[in-house]
């Protein structure tokens, strides 16, 4: 499959959809992972970074054009309408209920849209992308790579006395809590 991560373009979003490690296992599963040029640095991760874990850097519009599966952290904003297209899978925050415009530009173009929000395990329980946020005694150890501040999108886990991101966002080399990414075995 082709798997595309175009660069975060909503104001205040920094974060990336995919880890220079979640290329790489991709694309050693045999998936071609396509990145837009600097997806990666609101997040630290320098455009070389995914170049050595096998990944293609591209323009968004190739990133958006030929992937089969798109992959991003927060819902398309109206300047990325025009990249959707049938047969497209969006795998993102989607808060479908707040946006009338993009549900039905979704419907309209035929996407497939799934949103993480939505994801739920066997049991019915919300998926754990979803389910738990950072008490907030956790927040203060974790300090953006980028803009300095916290991370509001993980949880602690009590089970392996571990605090987890998703999306991604892999931090564990600057903060003082241990941190796994979902690319680590979340």
């Amino acid at each position: 499959m082709r798997i595309g991560v175009p660069r975060e373009i909503k104001p205040e979003e920094s974060r990336v959809a995919l880890t220079p490690s979640g290329a790489a296992a991709l694309v050693a599963h045999g998936h071609e992972v396509l990145v837009e040029h600097d997806a990666g640095r609101g997040s630290s991760f320098a455009d070389e970074a995914y170049a050595a874990a096998g990944a293609t850097l591209a323009a968004a519009a190739r990133v958006w054009g030929e992937a089969e599966l798109v992959l991003k952290v927060k819902e398309p904003l109206a300047s990325e309408y025009p990249y959707l297209r049938p047969g497209l899978v969006l795998f993102t925050y989607l808060h479908l209920a707040a946006d009338e415009r993009l549900t039905r530009t979704l419907i309209a173009q035929r996407v497939r849209a799934i949103g993480y929000e939505t994801i739920r395990l066997d049991d019915g329980s919300m998926a754990p992308v979803e389910a738990y946020q950072f008490p907030k005694e956790y927040l203060t150890t974790i300090i953006h790579p980028a803009k300095g501040g916290e991370i509001k999108n993980g949880w602690y886990d009590p089970r392996s006395r571990k605090t987890r991101l998703h999306m991604g966002t892999d931090i564990k080399m600057r903060a003082k809590t241990p941190i796994l990414s979902m690319t680590d075995g979340v």
